[in-house]
């Protein structure tokens, strides 16, 4: 599907690259993203898309990532979010991770989250919210965020949840396939075979 090119990159590097013969629907979209993206991996900037309804949000967010060396996508909306997610999978364009704010006019970010889960979309989702209330927290990560973080977002611990991930993208992806340990980390991925782990910790 178009969302293949993104979701499924990092999907066949794993133990034997295996992973997307289980799969074989998939197994066109693995083999090409593997083929193109993986030799210049360090060389592609990294691509952040910022969802926020507030302009003077979002341009706060992308100059603070910019500055750290990201490349920033920006949506004002959930369904926006979505248009530029199909928009960079159609054009082949690789995204790291969403930021995606909580409330929203015409979508908000836990229904935007739930939605790009549903097209496949393995991407790390850092869901961000003014209050931090448990409730609003738990649902959003119910929805599919990885991670809940207050605003205004703090940038220590945004590297640290990024460093985090980088280093198991594949394991990101493929812990929808193959349960791992069961880490936080990538409890959204197997929420499907442990339920309610992820509130547990």
């Amino acid at each position: 599907g178009p969302t293949g090119s993104i979701g499924a990159s990092g999907s066949s590097r794993g133990p034997g690259g295996n992973s997307h013969k289980i799969f074989p629907m998939d197994d066109d979209c693995s083999v090409h993203s593997v083929q193109e993206f993986d030799a210049p991996e360090q060389q592609r900037p990294r691509r952040i898309l910022v969802v926020d309804d507030a302009v003077s949000n979002r341009k706060l967010l992308v100059r603070l990532l910019k500055a750290r060396g990201y490349v920033c996508e920006q949506a004002e909306n959930g369904q926006h979010a979505l248009d530029v997610y199909r928009n960079l999978c159609e054009r082949g364009v690789p995204l790291e991770t969403i930021v995606m704010d909580y409330e929203m006019p015409v979508m908000d970010g836990p229904t935007a989250t739930r939605m790009l889960r549903e097209a496949g979309c393995d991407l790390l989702i850092i869901g961000v919210t003014g209050n931090l209330l448990p409730e609003d927290v738990n649902y959003f990560k119910e929805q599919g965020a990885d991670a809940v973080l207050g605003k205004p977002l703090n940038m220590a611990k945004f590297e640290a949840l990024m460093a985090q991930f980088a280093g198991t993208a594949s394991a990101i992806t493929k812990s929808r396939i193959v349960p791992t340990d069961g880490d936080t980390v990538l409890v959204r991925g197997i929420t499907g075979t442990t339920p309610g782990m992820s509130n547990s910790s």
